[in-house]
């Protein structure tokens, strides 16, 4: 168990030293990293081993890790589908994370506001 939260640890390491130095691509990656890290601890700490959704009337009526898992040919499409849509997605993903980087103001905006309750205070 220990491993695990030294690995957050480590990977969390660098994120605050880089957001000081204004490096958010590298507190990005570090943040990323750890929750990387974090997830298969939560996923394998939430569940009582042997049975996957456990019983809440007898625990024999519970579903086993080698009952729940996929037939094969049910695997192959879904592994074909993540291969096009999870690289796209990350490309979006990175792509949303650059366009929006950097802090925004109201001076930012490209038009003036006109309407709205604030808006004889800003004529």
């Amino acid at each position: 168990m220990l491993v695990p939260v030294a690995a957050v640890a480590l990977a969390l390491g660098p994120a605050v030293p880089a957001l000081a130095r204004g490096r958010t691509g590298t507190a990005f990656a570090a943040t990323a990293t750890a929750t990387a890290a974090a997830l298969p601890v939560l996923v394998l700490a939430a569940a009582p081993h042997p049975y996957v959704p456990a019983s809440t009337v007898d625990p024999r009526y519970g579903m086993t890790m080698a009952q729940a898992v996929a037939d094969e040919a049910t695997l192959w499409p879904l592994t074909a589908f993540a291969v096009v849509v999870v690289p796209l997605m990350l490309a979006y993903r990175v792509r949303t994370w650059r366009s929006y980087r950097g802090r925004v103001g109201a001076s930012d905006a490209p038009v003036r506001l006109t309407s709205g309750p604030r808006a004889a205070e800003r004529r």
